[in-house]
């Protein structure tokens, strides 16, 4: 299993929400806006759990660009790379709201 996160202490990024799962997944730090990085990974997977998005309210208000950024356009881009690495994957999305 490969778990991909930017860790961002702001959105709850902490690598101790991981301890005990050393031995069981491979850490991968990385953003979902970084299509570069995410071709890469998302080869040969099975099953996408999407966990990814930013959830505060008031910081879509203060920084709408960077809310635009992680809760659409990145999850637009993972849809079409998988489309294009890897058809067969099925994604789980959990939805920020």
């Amino acid at each position: 299993m490969t778990v991909i996160d930017s860790l961002v202490p702001e959105y709850g990024g902490n690598l101790h929400n991981l301890s005990g799962y050393a031995e069981r997944v491979r850490i991968n730090l990385s953003d979902i806006r970084d299509c570069f990085s995410l071709e890469a990974l998302l080869g040969g997977q099975e099953v996408i759990f999407n966990l990814a998005g930013q959830t505060s309210h008031l910081d879509s208000m203060k920084d709408p660009q960077t809310d635009l950024a992680i809760n659409f356009t990145a999850q637009l881009s993972l849809l079409q790379l998988c489309r294009r690495v890897n058809p067969g994957a099925r994604i789980v999305f959990a939805s920020t709201r």
